[in-house]
Parts: C-alpha cells; structure tokens; sequence
C-alpha cells in the first residue's frame, strides 16, 4: 500500500527532521539545476534555511505531503540520504529495487494531529528507503495556495502527488485555488498543464552583480543567465 502523510511545517516531527528534507529536496531540484546549468545555488541553501528558502513566514500554516511505501526487507539496499554523495538517477534506481510493486490504485491518507489527525505522525526511521515523492503548500494569496518543494523519485507519483495535494487543499484548506511558479527555461510548463494547470504570465528575471531578485523567488538565488519564471494556476 501507498501511504500519503499530511504534516505541518510546524510539526516537532518536522522542525527535527529538517537536514534530511533538505538534502531530499536539493537531490529532486538538482536534476533540472544541473541539466540546464542556469540556476547555480542548490534549492535549500543549508540545514537552517528550508522555511526562509521556501519563503514559509507561518509554518503553521504551510504543509508538506508526503508518499511513502515500506521496502522490501529483503533487498539489502539503502538510498543515501546526501545529494552530494548519491544524485537522483540513482535514488531512483534503488527504490525500484526497494519498491517493486508500487499500486497506485490502493492509497492512504492520513493526517497529524497538527492538522486535525487523530495521532501523531513520525516519518519512517530510514525516510529515503521509503520516500519515494513530496511536496509542499504555502499561503499565497488569499484562498488560495502555492505548490512548492515539489520531488518524485518514482514513476507516476508526482501525479498522485498532485492528486493528493488538490483534494487536501480544497477539503481541508477551503482553498479556491493553487499556483506554481516554474522556471521557463526548464521545461516544466507542459508538465503542469498535464495536471490541468493553466498558464497565467512570464516574468523576466534579470542576472546583476549580486545575482538575481524577483518577488517571486527567495533571496540569494545564483544564476549563469537571465532566465523567465511561468506563473500557473489550477482553479479547485
């Protein structure tokens, strides 16, 4: 069974475990960075900057869904839990060793109490066995949501993912919308509109000697290049 765990950023479960979802998410977003060689920094600066790197001012109320699987216990194998040490191609080669059989048509849901669970969540003791996707939502205007955080490591989660992230936010958020902001120079758009995303505006984002500013993106981004941002909605 595929199990999807709904967590706040404010969580204990998460404030403790915030190394181990940094380099997760900088394995996920350096398979684009290092593809296209535009954005030079990794997603997550360092182990203390994941809400200022997100740009998450309340974590109470930003959330991150993931999807887990118990591994095959019989498969003496681990994924890595650095990005530098083991990059994405190979953390999803394990994982189909790990994992394979993974049935998308028998899911789970469940919710920390930091959300209205009825028990606690505790992430599973080797996470990287058993991640195999997340992604994150924060506040962006009013009723409505940001996608952000966004990794999948298994073929079809990220549009389970997706999936999942659209029923909690309408149902439990009372959201009317969600966004995402993607670089354009990388190729996603097409992704999204898959999911039923529409294309609202691109934004320049200009390279200076201090590197590159947007309102749309965090502070101290590295660039080689001028590079546009698509900004996408989805209407719930």
């Amino acid at each position: 069974m595929v199990y999807f765990q709904i967590h706040s950023f404010a969580s204990p479960e998460i404030l403790k475990s915030t190394e181990s979802l940094c380099h997760v998410v900088n394995k996920g977003y350096n398979v684009p960075r290092f593809q296209y060689n535009i954005i030079t920094t990794p997603r997550i600066k360092n182990n203390t900057t994941l809400l200022e790197d997100f740009s998450i001012d309340d974590p109470s109320n930003a959330y991150l869904v993931f999807c887990f699987q118990e591994p095959d216990r019989n498969v003496d194998l681990h994924v890595i839990n650095d990005e530098l040490i083991e990059d994405a191609q190979t953390t999803k080669e394990k994982l189909l060793q790990l994992h394979p059989n993974v049935d998308l048509a028998e899911t789970k849901i469940v919710y920390d109490t930091f959300i209205g669970g009825v028990e606690s969540l505790k992430l599973p003791d080797r996470l990287d066995d058993s991640l195999l996707g997340m992604i994150c939502l924060k506040p962006h205007e009013e009723e409505s949501f940001e996608i952000t955080g966004f990794v999948s490591f298994y073929k079809n989660i990220g549009t389970k993912l997706i999936e999942v992230c659209e029923l909690f936010a309408k149902e439990k958020l009372e959201a009317k919308s969600l966004h995402i902001t993607a670089i354009h120079e990388h190729n996603l758009r097409k992704m999204y509109e898959k999911w039923g995303f529409t294309f609202d505006q691109r934004v320049k984002v200009p390279l200076s000697q201090e590197g590159v500013s947007s309102d749309h993106l965090e502070d101290n981004i590295g660039a080689t290049q001028d590079f546009h941002l698509d900004l996408m909605s989805k209407y719930l």
